[in-house]
């Protein structure tokens, strides 16, 4: 039997894992601060420049369908804000088996901990991503790093990332379960799956 690792160890692996990546990733840091004086964000954006492209309230329907306020493709697309930082359809598919990861596994211990960490990541990315519609961003853009960023809306990838790990967890579930079904039911479900 291997024992399991006590929280101390947990953390100074997270620790050395951190540290790690912050090493590979001083190739890209550091010229960056370096350069960032002689940039036009280097005192900071103004917050109005800052919260300029926000995420509209309007543009959350956006996540269930990315052209319902039309395609900038066609120059049909009336929304104020920009779409491509704003754009976090992942498709119908994948969040539908995001949400049977939520129902599924909400009370199962080994996955609750990794569920609601991953719901914490799609309610702050969402948070932010809102931008200048919402209290938080207005007080955090008077944060010194905060100011660097120009479109909010792009914070929306965390809410990418969190769905599609859901994502992940809920085909896990499917899979799963389709272990001790027939496989017609399987591929009737994948069927319909596919025609959404």
């Amino acid at each position: 039997l291997v024992k399991s690792p006590g929280r101390s160890a947990r953390l100074g692996r997270l620790m050395i894992a951190y540290s790690l990546g912050g090493l590979v990733a001083a190739c890209q840091w550091i010229p960056f601060m370096e350069f960032l004086p002689w940039t036009v964000r280097g005192g900071g954006l103004d917050p109005q420049i800052a919260l300029r492209w926000s995420l509209s309230w309007a543009g959350l329907l956006q996540l269930f369908s990315p052209w319902l306020y039309g395609n900038p493709a066609y120059g049909t697309y009336y929304l104020e804000e920009a779409w491509w930082p704003t754009a976090g359809y992942i498709g119908v598919i994948a969040l539908l088996a995001g949400g049977i990861g939520v129902i599924r596994l909400r009370n199962r211990t080994p996955s609750a901990p990794l569920l609601r960490w991953l719901l914490g990541v799609m309610a702050a990315a969402l948070i932010m991503a809102l931008g200048r519609h919402t209290p938080v961003m207005r007080w955090l853009v008077q944060i010194s790093p905060v100011q660097l960023f120009r479109y909010p809306g792009v914070i929306l990838i965390g809410w990418v990332f969190a769905a599609s790990a859901l994502a992940g967890m809920g085909t896990s579930v499917f899979i799963a379960a389709s272990k001790s079904t027939t496989p017609w039911r399987t591929t009737a479900w994948c069927a319909a799956g596919f025609l959404l």
